[in-house]
This record gives C-alpha cells, sequence and structure tokens, in this order.
C-alpha cells in the first residue's frame, strides 16, 4: 500500500490514497482514491467571485405553480443575468446507468458525459457542473451564471468555500474555481417545471447514459464506492439467508435486511420490545418450545382441553381460554382477520404495523404473560 503525502505547516493540504496494490481485486474494476480537505481557508484570491443561491427566494414546488415558477426563472435569465453567459447542467441515474451533461444556449454548446455506473445521482449532478467550470475557464467571456436543479450540489459547494469539509468532486470544482479569473453564480433552479432550457439539459443527462464510452476523468467518489459496497453485501446477505434452510420462520417474517430494526420509531418498554422480538424469531415460553429444548414435561397447551401443542400461534391465536382476551385487546386484527388464511401470526407479523404490535403486548397483559 502506497501512501503519498505533502505536509506544509500552517498551509491547507490535499492528502492522497492509492490502494493500486490491491486494484485488481477490488469488484469494480476502476482506481480508487480518496480525497480529504479540512478546510478551505486559503480560497482567497480576489478576482473570483463565487456566489451560491437557492432557497433564497423562497420558490417551491410545493407551494407555487410550475407556470409560476417558469414565468419567474425566465424573467430573470431575460434581465437578472441578461449579461452573463448562462450554462445549464444535469445529472442522470437510471437501471442502465449515470449520465451528465451541461448545456449553453448562447453558445449551443451541448456536452454529454457517459459516467461510471456507480456514481450516484448527486455526483453526476457535481460532475456536469466540475465539466462545465472547465469548459468557463476555456472562454474569453468573463460572467457566468451556472443553473442547476439539485440543492444539494449548491449547497456542498458553498459549504465548502465557507469552509467546511469538502471531498470528492466538490474538491476539483473548487480546484477550477482557483484557476479562474471569472465572475461565476451558481444558481438553484427548479427541476421539471418547463423551463426549457433545464429540460434540455436534462434530456442530454439522460441521453448520455446510453453514450458508447466512460468519460472518467475523475475517479469515483469514495461515498459512492462505499455504498456501492453496501448494497453488494446486503444483496449477497440476503441472498444468502434466502436460500437457507434454517430460521424459516424469521426469514418468511423479516424477508430482508433493513437500514433500521422495527422497534426504532415504537416507544415500547423493554418488555415488550422482547416480547414481539421473540415472537418475531419464533422462540418464545410456550410449552412447544420448551419442551423441545428439555425444560418442560410436555408441548402441549394446558390451558385448553384441545390437546394441542402450546405454539406461539395457539396462544395468541386460537387458544379458546383467552378469547375474551382477545375479544378486549384485539381492534385492528379484527379488521384483517378475514384476509389472513394460514400462518396466521406469521402473516401478523410480517406487516411490520406498530399498532398490531401494541395490540399482541395488550393482550398478553391481559392473560398475565411474559414471553
Amino acid at each position: 500500500m502506497k501512501y503519498s503525502e505533502d505536509l506544509c505547516l500552517g498551509l491547507v493540504f490535499l492528502y492522497t490514497v492509492t490502494l493500486s496494490p490491491i486494484l485488481k481485486l477490488w469488484p469494480l474494476g476502476f482506481c480508487y482514491q480518496q480525497t480529504f480537505c479540512l478546510k478551505f481557508s486559503n480560497l482567497t484570491n480576489e478576482n473570483i467571485e463565487f456566489h451560491t443561491e437557492s432557497e433564497k427566494y423562497n420558490m417551491s414546488k410545493k407551494h407555487t405553480t410550475p407556470t409560476f415558477i417558469k414565468q419567474y426563472y425566465e424573467e430573470r435569465t431575460n434581465l437578472t443575468y441578461k449579461a452573463y453567459t448562462q450554462i445549464y447542467t444535469d445529472g442522470s441515474k437510471n437501471t442502465d446507468g449515470v449520465g451528465s451533461a451541461f448545456y449553453i444556449p448562447a453558445l449551443n454548446v451541448k456536452k454529454k458525459f457517459k459516467l461510471n455506473k456507480h456514481m450516484s445521482s448527486y455526483s453526476a449532478e457535481l460532475y456536469a457542473i466540475y465539466m462545465s467550470m472547465k469548459y468557463i475557464n476555456t472562454l474569453s467571456d468573463h460572467q457566468f451564471v451556472i443553473f442547476t436543479d439539485s440543492q444539494a450540489a449548491v449547497r456542498a459547494v458553498d459549504n465548502s468555500i465557507k469552509g467546511s469539509r469538502g471531498d470528492g468532486i466538490v474538491i476539483n470544482i473548487i480546484e477550477e474555481i482557483q484557476k479562474s479569473s471569472k465572475r461565476i453564480i451558481l444558481h438553484w433552479i427548479p427541476g421539471h417545471c418547463g423551463i426549457v432550457q433545464n429540460e434540455t439539459a436534462d434530456k442530454l443527462a439522460k441521453e448520455a447514459i446510453y453514450e458508447e464510452e466512460i468519460h472518467q476523468i475523475l475517479h469515483v467518489p469514495s461515498d459512492d464506492f462505499k455504498a456501492y459496497q453496501n448494497k453488494r453485501y446486503i444483496d449477497l446477505f440476503n441472498n444468502k439467508i434466502t436460500q437457507s434452510t434454517k430460521a424459516r420462520w424469521y426469514i418468511n417474517i423479516q424477508g430482508s435486511t433493513t437500514k433500521q430494526p422495527w422497534f426504532t420509531n415504537s416507544r415500547f418498554k423493554r418488555c415488550e420490545t422482547i416480547n414481539i422480538c421473540r415472537i418475531r424469531y419464533g422462540h418464545g415460553t410456550v410449552n412447544s418450545y420448551l419442551h423441545r429444548i428439555g425444560q418442560y414435561f410436555t408441548p402441549l397447551c394446558l390451558n385448553c382441553t384441545l390437546g394441542k401443542p402450546e405454539t406461539l400461534e395457539h396462544l395468541l391465536l386460537e387458544c379458546p381460554n383467552f378469547e375474551y382476551a382477545r375479544t378486549q385487546a384485539f381492534n385492528k386484527i379484527k379488521t384483517i382477520w378475514s384476509k389472513l388464511t394460514d400462518q396466521k401470526l406469521t402473516q401478523l407479523m410480517k406487516l411490520n404495523d406498530l399498532e398490531i404490535y401494541k395490540e399482541i403486548n395488550k393482550y398478553l397483559v391481559y392473560i398475565k404473560k411474559q414471553i
């Protein structure tokens, strides 16, 4: 593993780690470079004026009609930024790949770039801004406004210039700004509101996905790489448990892994959470389970005369001795009862409905049972 590090006392520095020896072992088949930038306090070139504008004008698609938004921004482009060279950028991602593009109406310049399929749509938006910045530095004009419909991209560049930590493509955008002697405004506009130039950029970005060659002058950002690896291993794990012959009860309920456990927003007491967890696992203090592990003399239910094993499903849904408790505790469960077929308890637990879980805990209180 090779490390290259440039340290300058009192100055901001870039720290680059290149993992070349293990490159061939990595699943993506691309070079991996992670860049950290702790601060951009040295960005003090007086020739540079870089402005970011996003929600400053209180324009929201949620509370404003698309027609009004379109008229508002056409007025701004025709009056406020009449003397500026206007650039529209966009990024796109779908199941086929990732694309990025920018469009300069005054010069009839249309540039589109097919990107690595593992890059995010956010990175595609930043990449479009970066490529437009590189193009700006080749032009003789001195005033530019870059329009993007990604508020996250605008904030990322703005925060980095103000001194917050930046990484990946943002650092490269800052580098292009440092090279420039022009006035540049980065401006957010709402997407899909009928702004013709922005729709053109969006169309170009979508077309870029189907270009033949990948345009890759920057490495895949580390955050995108980690997101890919995370998804990849989650998929591998899900395939593993799906094919497993063990823990079928739990697999039928859970199905696949989730980012958060079911009880994250439940506000359940600890004992209530334990009850539901044990039911989901299929291992509770019922006679059938206790008998199986040698801790009870019989698997049968001793609360009724049906002669059936006391399973979780029998205790919670079938035992006639606790019918009154079910009548008192179950409300939502009653409304969906007719839709349930075999393995009713598994189907109930599979819904991951906190209201149903509350009713089950209420029922357990009525029958004075801790699972």
